[in-house]
């Protein structure tokens, strides 16, 4: 089996930090970057060498550059600023220019719209001569557990290019440190994927917490007596898309049947017009319409058009 890497962490914030500490956990040789003076300081005293970039040791020999960064919201535009990515460039290009062993390779773990890692790639090319590879690996860190999920995912993916062979295997081998070598817990996706994975990924998490406050809102206008919380949990007993993986997931097919294309409406008219419950609920319905009348993308099944199995999907 290939020696281990050697990590670079840019940025040791809440979900960087907790990555280099893990990283360390499991043996492996780590450098860390930040710019806050008091990041710094924390992550020496916890036995992670970390430094600002201005003090980048001329010796680090960086096998795998992980970003960490920050992507805040900007409030008026409702997108994410990008800025402190692109600030990573004269690090990464620093840190590729002194690398003499294997082909660095840059992943970036921060949440960016899909494209953004090779357009990212491109400015870096531009700045150096030196080869190297990119990919990106969505992280799904708890704020409550991160160094422990950092230590042990339940499940790690990562993008690269299709033809990236040496990029996917030296990666793959990384990560299987981190759950037991049981490869059935990573996936490799491409890098539009892998980016816009994430972002579905945290919006599955919001939409159901919006799911749950809108239920508990429609049943508050309708009979305060309800218990939303009790019916809710029920629910998650009972309804197919809870108790199973497959189950709605299966893209191009509308529900159809006999519960689903009634019960769906009803439901939503209970909601008092011009309401932010009747405005979430009438999506769903807008949305089964709209594939049932888009035929390029509309998928025709001869059983149920709710299930999709792992199998089709290679993962």
């Amino acid at each position: 089996m290939p020696g281990k890497e050697n990590v670079v962490q840019i940025g040791c914030g809440v979900v960087g930090g907790a990555y280099a500490k893990a990283y360390v956990h499991h043996g492996f040789s780590l450098t860390g970057f930040d710019v806050v003076p008091a990041i710094i300081d924390k992550m020496n005293d916890a036995g992670v060498k970390c430094f600002h970039p201005d003090d980048c040791p001329s010796d680090l020999n960086a096998d795998i550059v992980l970003l960490s960064v920050p992507t805040p919201l900007i409030k008026e535009t409702q997108r994410l600023d990008m800025k402190y990515v692109w600030s990573t460039i004269p690090l990464v290009v620093k840190l590729i220019e002194q690398s003499s062993g294997l082909t660095p390779i840059l992943v970036i773990r921060s949440t960016v719209p899909p494209g953004t890692t090779l357009k990212w790639e491109a400015e870096v090319r531009a700045k150096t001569d030196k080869p190297f590879q990119v990919a990106f690996q969505p992280e799904f860190l708890r704020a409550v557990s991160c160094e422990e999920d950092a230590r042990a995912p339940w499940q790690i993916v990562f993008g690269c290019a299709k033809d990236a062979d040496d990029t996917r295997a030296r990666m793959s081998n990384c990560f299987l440190d981190f759950v037991g070598r049981d490869e059935n817990k990573l996936t490799v996706l491409t890098i539009a994927e892998a980016e816009f994975m994430k972002l579905v990924h945290n919006y599955a998490n919001g939409l159901k917490i919006s799911f749950a406050n809108c239920i508990y809102g429609l049943a508050h206008e309708l009979d305060p007596s309800i218990d939303a919380q009790k019916v809710l949990y029920l629910v998650s007993s009972t309804a197919e898309c809870f108790l199973s993986r497959k189950y709605g997931l299966r893209v191009g097919a509308p529900y159809g049947g006999v519960c689903l294309p009634k019960d769906v409406p009803e439901l939503t008219s209970l909601a008092p017009e011009g309401s932010v419950f009747r405005e979430f609920l009438s999506g769903t319905g807008k949305i089964n319409e709209w594939i049932t009348n888009t035929p390029s993308l509309k998928v025709e099944l001869t059983e149920s058009p709710n299930w999709v199995s792992p199998s089709e999907l290679n993962v």
